[in-house]
């Protein structure tokens, strides 16, 4: 399955919506729509595609108040010092990105410093973009996704390793 635009954001405020605690900045999670009655009755394909209807809906209301609109460019920072991860868009026909929320992270692995190789438990340090072949639309956190670890700088450096997912149920 490929995603583009706008349902690529989508997606992507989804995942940091439910990979992230709730933070006390005033600024409420989205909330999902209620469900159809039928709900129970539709398969899962039918279900899957329901919900991303109904967030899709309530991710663009709550873009809208903030100024923002779904499609725009998205630049996501992780910060492991405080344990913050950080969602920035650049609105349409801005030069720069603008903060958009912030959600303390639930857990993440490791200590301060890079991820050297496979195992060693940490969490890399980087600059990483997230392509729609990285997306996890079967994920049960939706939407999971590959943080694209190791990036070239990553390789160079002989680091190894894969498949750094940033995921959750909080």
């Amino acid at each position: 399955m490929t995603h583009s635009g706008p349902q690529l954001l989508s997606l992507l405020l989804i995942a940091v919506a439910v990979s992230c605690s709730e933070a006390d900045d005033q600024t409420p999670m989205p909330s999902i729509p209620p469900a159809p009655a039928n709900w129970q009755e539709l398969n899962a394909e039918q279900r899957r595609a329901d919900l991303h209807t109904r967030r899709t809906a309530d991710v663009t209301a709550t873009l809208s108040e903030k100024g923002f609109t779904l499609g725009d460019p998205v630049f996501i920072r992780i910060v492991k010092e405080s344990g913050e991860l950080e969602l920035w868009l650049q609105p349409k026909n801005a030069a720069a990105f603008a903060h958009y929320k912030t959600w303390p992270i639930a857990r993440w692995s490791g200590t301060l410093g890079p991820k050297h190789k496979e195992g060693d438990g940490q969490a890399p340090e980087g600059f990483y973009s997230v392509t729609p072949r990285l997306m996890n639309p079967l994920s049960r956190y939706h939407l999971s996704f590959n943080i694209g670890y190791p990036n070239a700088f990553d390789r160079a450096h002989q680091r190894t390793g894969g498949l750094i997912m940033v995921h959750g149920s909080n």
